[in-house]
């Protein structure tokens, strides 16, 4: 398990706080740099006994920030849009420049780790591994493309400095507690289970938070140079109409499903074989949550 001082960027963001709170329980020294643009953010993070450190990681000097044993780079700007030159400008900044300047700074660093995201893939009729090719597509979301972007300029920057890398590329972290809650509730209440928002996919392969955090935390123990990269996703490809089939059985209640012929159904489907090979299997199957709290519901 990674000991020592560790820096976070985007420390505000989902996974950066989780991630912090890990490590601060394994007696880690955490430091958090983020923009900290929230009224009290700051404030909150310090109070956990993170060092703070408030900085664009796109302009501002690093220069007054201490070396580090390993580095956790998770800012980063989400914007779902196809076009807008100004907006793939910010979004260039946070998600491709400032890996460069991050890794550039830190490149003294036993591991650095960047964040990616399975979206850089092109859609598969198999589950995604880390050979499966990747190509840059205009078409995709601005996000999307800033995050190819950064897989090349960290795979330069861990060449030309000798940085030991890991490039962990997401597909889709969500908190199973919640996909379970809103499948159980769906089948009360006799409607489609939705999604959280249109782009949420009918099948995927969803990872747990907690088991995001964890792989996260132990990924930089497979940093090299030239970069290792792992697929981080969920153990199980599953569709919403599979959740609610389960909750139905446990509750005695026939589900409602939507139309599946309307859905663009997504094939961003991880296959974590490697990362689970190195860091040992997930902790949480959301098929088994689903069961969990269809039982809880039933027997209340």
């Amino acid at each position: 398990m990674v000991e020592g001082k560790v820096l976070i960027t985007g420390i505000t963001g989902m996974i950066g706080r989780e991630l912090a709170q890990f490590l601060l329980q394994q007696d880690c020294e955490v430091h958090g740099v983020a923009r900290y643009s929230r009224p009290g953010s700051e404030d909150e993070i310090a109070s956990w006994g993170v060092t703070t450190w408030q900085k664009d990681l796109a302009r501002d000097p690093f220069d007054d920030m201490p070396e580090f044993d390993y580095v956790f780079h998770e800012a980063a700007f989400w914007d779902k849009s196809k076009r807008g030159v100004e907006n793939k400008r910010a979004v260039m900044d946070t998600n491709t420049l400032a890996a460069g300047r991050v890794m550039a700074r830190w490149r003294r660093a036993k591991g650095i780790l960047l964040a990616s995201t399975g979206g850089i893939h092109h859609e598969s009729d198999t589950p995604i591994n880390e050979d499966t090719d990747v190509q840059p597509n205009p078409d995709r979301q601005n996000y999307h493309l800033a995050k190819f972007a950064m897989e090349q300029v960290g795979v330069f920057c861990s060449v030309q400095f000798g940085v030991p890398t890991v490039i962990l590329r997401y597909f889709w972290p969500v908190r199973h507690e919640d996909v379970a809650r809103r499948a159980v509730e769906a089948v009360l209440a006799g409607e489609p289970m939705r999604g959280v928002d249109p782009e949420e996919p009918y099948q995927w392969t969803p990872v747990d938070l907690a088991d995001l955090i964890y792989y996260t935390a132990r990924s930089v123990e497979a940093a090299a140079a030239p970069p290792t990269i792992l697929i981080c996703g969920g153990p199980e490809a599953i569709t919403r109409k599979d959740l609610c089939d389960i909750a139905g059985e446990v509750l005695g209640k026939k589900p409602v499903y939507d139309d599946e012929a309307q859905f663009h159904w997504e094939r961003f489907l991880a296959d974590s074989t490697r990362l689970y090979r190195l860091f040992g299997e997930p902790k949480s199957r959301l098929t088994e949550v689903v069961r969990r709290l269809a039982q809880a519901a039933r027997d209340h």
